[in-house]
Formats: structure tokens, C-alpha cells, sequence
């Protein structure tokens, strides 16, 4: 069983590659949405800000539609701005925009606050 930086870093290399696997990414965004629904603080169900900016950037890139996931990463993300990297709040806020899959005028907001901060 993969943790979830592995599912991160597995969706992310596929996406750098150029590679899409329909299968894969459904698999990934299946089970990676289990697991922020579920919150748990079991080892290897934790995405960190870079898991969770991967995650979305890798899935934007392929333009792989999973809007159930990003809806669960930007509510994560949204409560955790403060823990991104500057790269990180990009990534997302790139990822986000060229999805447009879901509302996140909140994650904007909070995307805009954290950068005004910097």
C-alpha cells in the first residue's frame, strides 16, 4: 500500500513524463480522496503542503479531471496556506486556475492573503 507521498510522487512523475494513464489517476484520485476525507493521522495518510501542491499541479497537467479531489485539496489547503512554500502556493494556485473544475473562490482568497503576506 503506497503512502500518500508516494501517490504524490507517483502521479507526479507521470505528469513530468507526459504520460497519461486514465486508470492510474482514477486509482490515485480514489484513494487520495479517502484519505483527506478522512483526516486520520495514521502514518502515511498525512499530505504535506508540497503533496498536496503536487497532487493538484500533476492532475492540472494532464488534464485529468477529478473535481471530488480537488474540491477535498482545496478545502485541506485552504486551512494550511501557511505551511506552503512560495513554489507551492504557484503550483496550486496554477493548478486551480487551469482546471476551473470546481469553485474555489475561498482557496483564491486564502491563495491571495497567504502571497500578500510574503
Amino acid at each position: 500500500l503506497f503512502n500518500s507521498q508516494e501517490l504524490t510522487n507517483l502521479a507526479w512523475a507521470y505528469a513530468t513524463a507526459g504520460r497519461d494513464s486514465p486508470v492510474l489517476f482514477e486509482a490515485i484520485s480514489k484513494e487520495a480522496t479517502l484519505r483527506l476525507r478522512s483526516r486520520s493521522p495514521d502514518a502515511g495518510y498525512e499530505f504535506t503542503s508540497q503533496g498536496l501542491a503536487n497532487m493538484v499541479w500533476s492532475f492540472a497537467t494532464l488534464r485529468y479531471e477529478a473535481p471530488v479531489l480537488f474540491r477535498e485539496i482545496a478545502k485541506e489547503a485552504t486551512s494550511r496556506l501557511s505551511e506552503f512554500k512560495s513554489e507551492e502556493l504557484s503550483m496550486t494556485a496554477w493548478a486551480y486556475a487551469s482546471s476551473a473544475e470546481v469553485e474555489v473562490s475561498e482557496l483564491f482568497a486564502a491563495l491571495a492573503n497567504e502571497s500578500a503576506l510574503r
